[in-house]
């Protein structure tokens, strides 16, 4: 075209190669950012689906965990009625039982599998639901509040109270109740008959009482969070 002094078309046709060139790039651009986006759609909906499943789980959890308390709540009420002398007929098994669940306490442990992995992957930025991605980061913060303190729970006063119980009951009595509730078609090593327990002595041990009733608090205070 230069050749033949058209310098002008030769341009024009440089110029629409190029045109042409650039539109291609441009749409296989868009094509991958759409390939990409539809992968992180995908993505953030099996992350959603996932905690979904967990949160269902979390909720069969925390009804377990209720039920639970409750029961332990109630042979909390027995042993302390028994102590402070409001039971006429003590029935000394179902008492010494009582003295045990005092010491049970339910941990609950959230699934929080998929909510780690969209933190550790940086994920979390495919949640665009910004009341959503709040409100995770608070349920999951404070079920390892939760968790931390039911430890340190388990970990300090509760094992306390178990010594409380053994000034006047038979150590004993741990394995007869662990045959008993676990093992119950299993012939028994240790039977509760054969425990031996200083009512006397237990019916003034402000200590325990008192471990009792801190139990009893802080189950309260635990159902409160739980439900």
């Amino acid at each position: 075209m230069a050749d033949d002094n058209r310098p002008l078309k030769y341009a024009r046709y440089a110029i629409g190669e190029i045109v042409l060139v650039v539109i291609g790039i441009l749409i296989a651009l868009q094509i991958n950012n759409w390939n990409e986006d539809k992968k992180e759609i995908k993505l953030a909906n099996t992350y959603l689906e996932n905690l979904k499943l967990d949160l269902k789980s979390d909720i069969e959890a925390l009804e377990l965990a209720l039920t639970d308390l409750d029961f332990y709540e109630k042979k909390g009420y027995y042993s302390l009625h028994v102590l402070e002398g409001k039971v006429k007929k003590i029935d000394t098994i179902e008492f010494l039982k009582s003295l045990v669940w005092n010491n049970h306490y339910h941990l609950q442990q959230p699934s929080t599998s998929t909510y780690e992995d969209l933190i550790s992957s940086g994920n979390i930025k495919l949640i665009t639901n910004n009341d959503l991605k709040v409100a995770l980061s608070k349920y999951y913060l404070k079920n390892d509040w939760m968790a931390q303190f039911g430890q340190r729970a388990r970990e300090t006063y509760w094992f306390i109270m178990r010594e409380e119980i053994f000034k006047s009951v038979d150590p004993f009595m741990m394995g007869a109740f662990y045959e008993s509730e676990y093992y119950p078609n299993k012939t028994p090593t240790i039977k509760y008959e054969d425990i031996n327990v200083d009512f006397s002595a237990i019916k003034t041990h402000e200590s325990l009482k008192n471990g009792i009733k801190r139990a009893l608090s802080l189950r309260i205070w635990h159902r409160n969070e739980l439900q």
